[in-house]
């Protein structure tokens, strides 16, 4: 159990880092990736939280980061749109759509919805640990093998099934794919 709990937190330490550097690079606007990035470390958290749901700190950090995700979701509709109007030669729409990015990414870097993401996250690992110490977190590994079972079952379902809806197959690949 402790090295389930040990890569747990492996893993929510590296997203940290991902966030802190996504932060970073949307502050300074260094590239076109930084929101899609976010948004990618924000997906694979609320993925490794999935199977922790009910234990201490898990519905905070879980809600500070569909915060992040509802702020940022028409932030990077909007610039997914602009490349396709740049890739069908709308060029003033797209433009259009690219004005203020600057700003608007030091806004998203600068934003309570981060910041409280980001101080959640930082203390996670110590609600863990504390609620190993009270042996709250008894059968972790099994519950976690379980829901992945259960996500590529779904998965698999959905895939043999010809009626299935795509866009909700797209979700499940992400899932399984962001899954810890």
């Amino acid at each position: 159990m402790s090295a389930m709990l040990d890569h747990v937190i492996a893993r929510v330490l590296a997203l940290h880092v991902r966030l802190l550097a996504c932060q970073a690079r949307l502050a300074a606007d260094t590239d076109s990736e930084a929101l899609h990035d976010l948004r990618t470390t924000v997906r694979r958290l609320r993925s490794l939280l999935r199977p922790l749901r009910g234990h201490p700190g898990v519905d905070q950090l879980e809600a500070a980061a569909a915060a992040v995700g509802q702020l940022t979701t028409p932030l990077r509709d909007r610039e997914v749109l602009a490349a396709q109007l740049l890739e069908r030669g709308q060029l003033a729409a797209a433009q259009q759509r690219l004005d203020g990015r600057a700003r608007t990414f030091a806004q998203v870097a600068g934003c309570a919805e981060l910041a409280r993401l980001l101080a959640v996250i930082d203390a996670f690992p110590m609600f863990l640990r504390a609620a190993q110490r009270q042996k709250l977190l008894r059968k972790l590994g099994p519950r976690i093998d379980k829901r992945l079972d259960k996500q590529w079952r779904q998965l698999l379902r959905a895939m043999d099934d010809p009626a299935h809806d795509r866009h909700r197959l797209r979700l499940l690949i992400k899932r399984v794919r962001t899954a810890p």
